[in-house]
């Protein structure tokens, strides 16, 4: 069970794949999360470079080499909101993550600001960006 936290919304998405850590090639670690959220209608998936030896620890946009964050909706009048972050993004955005534990079942908390990009007339809400807090 997982609490999600975006813009105005707030729920809890049940989901035994949410977050896991996974080993890559080069000896590193990455955090993934891949959430679909029913009451915002977005589709999230966060990737997050940990490292070669990664451990319960604090980490951000500012610490880590490597990170994104995609998240897309489809609107009423048929347009899509696409919410993107991350290092190789424009603008980046930003994380920052309190990982309490790195076991089979990842959990802790996750703070991303995510910017907006949508064609024009297309409405995706107010403002330019988006601040969703995950507990997973």
């Amino acid at each position: 069970m997982h609490r999600v936290a975006r813009g105005n919304v707030t729920e809890t998405v049940t989901s035994a794949a949410c977050a896991r850590v996974a080993a890559r090639d080069d000896g590193d670690s990455t955090l993934v999360l891949s959430i679909a959220s029913q009451a915002s209608g977005v589709t999230l998936t966060v990737s997050i470079d940990l490292g070669a030896a990664p451990s319960a620890d604090t980490y951000s946009s500012e610490t880590v080499a490597s990170w994104s964050a995609l998240g897309t909706r489809e609107t009423s009048d048929g347009g899509v909101c696409v919410y993107a972050a991350g290092n190789t993004a424009v603008p980046p955005g930003s994380f920052s993550l309190d990982l309490a534990g790195v076991g089979a079942t990842p959990h802790g908390t996750l703070r991303l600001v995510q910017f907006v990009q949508a064609a024009p007339q297309v409405d995706c809400g107010a403002g330019d960006n988006e601040t969703v807090e995950l507990e997973f």
